[in-house]
């Protein structure tokens, strides 16, 4: 006698790579939670960075650019529970730099309506930090 059992499967995609192709393609960068840049996002949490212009440098004749690092302007945190951020409910928004809430609010306007998910906004400073390198956390040690 054979049985047969029905399964069920179900297949769940994180957002973070919609919203990661959404913030690349308008001119952000993604990174992780502590402000470093990634090529592909984790599935509960990216980090939002904002290109800034080389500065112009000129020694002598000498003429050239400096890379400046990106400024690390939020955190968007899908899925948290000690900061209650949860997939389908409920996400939170860590903003660097009070200047930056504005844009930042259209931004996730925009990213969450179309999922129907509540926005948490929290201040985490009055000013942007700055991406962060590999090199800072061995440097940190030193």
């Amino acid at each position: 006698m054979e049985q047969r059992l029905d399964t069920l499967i179900e297949y769940h995609e994180s957002p973070t790579y919609e919203i990661a192709d959404t913030l690349l393609s308008i001119g952000y960068q993604i990174a992780n939670c502590c402000g470093m840049k990634i090529s592909k996002p984790a599935h509960d949490v990216l980090g939002i960075l904002e290109p800034r212009s080389p500065i112009k440098k000129k020694y002598l004749c000498f003429r050239g650019e400096e890379k400046q690092r990106a400024l690390y302007i939020g955190t968007l945190w899908l899925d948290n529970n000690a900061r209650e951020a949860k997939p389908d409910r409920n996400w939170v928004l860590e903003v660097y730099g009070r200047d930056n809430i504005p844009k930042l609010i259209q931004l996730v306007k925009k990213l969450s309506e179309p999922r129907k998910v509540n926005v948490q906004i929290r201040l985490e400073s009055e000013e942007p930090e700055e991406e962060s390198y590999a090199s800072d956390a061995a440097t940190a040690f030193i």
